[in-house]
Parts: C-alpha cells; structure tokens; sequence
C-alpha cells in the first residue's frame, strides 16, 4: 500500500440537493450522509484490513451527518472533556 496523509483522505459531502440524493434525503435527516461515508469506507478498506482504525466523516450540505460520525464525535468528546477541563 503506498503511504497517505491525513489530507489525501478528503472530504466526503452529499449534496441533498442533487439529484442523486433528493429521493434518500428526503426520508430523514443524515439520509444521504450514510451511503457516502459507506463510499468512504470502501475506499479505504484497505487501511483496515491493514489493521488501522478508520473513521469516515460525511455531511451533508445541509448540516446533517452520517451516524457514525455523530457517535465518534460524541465519543471524542467526552474523551478530551477531563482533558481540557470542559464538562
């Protein structure tokens, strides 16, 4: 596998407004967020099967996001609150 950056990762955006997404989108909020992390995800499976921890991150452009980010923001944050003194 050739070495990556952070930055070689990207951003993943569904617009809920394309016409690719305006059917998903409208079912509920974070709708078309999910089959774009899940892009995400099979693009870089390759890092997980090398045994690195992955974490796609997906918005849309109308605020919402994928549930697994929500879950690891949550997560991250009360790991850094202690740290940081914030509750």
């Amino acid at each position: 596998m050739a070495a990556w950056k952070a930055s070689d990762l990207g951003r993943q955006v569904a617009h809920t407004l394309a016409d690719s997404y305006v059917s998903i989108a409208a079912r509920s909020g974070g709708a078309a967020a999910e089959p774009a992390a899940d892009r995400k995800s099979a693009k870089y499976d390759q890092l997980v099967q090398s045994g690195r921890l992955f974490q796609p991150i997906a918005a849309e452009t109308l605020g919402p996001l994928n549930e697994s980010t929500i879950l690891f923001f949550t997560e991250l944050g009360h790991k850094i609150a202690p740290v940081s003194g914030d509750s």
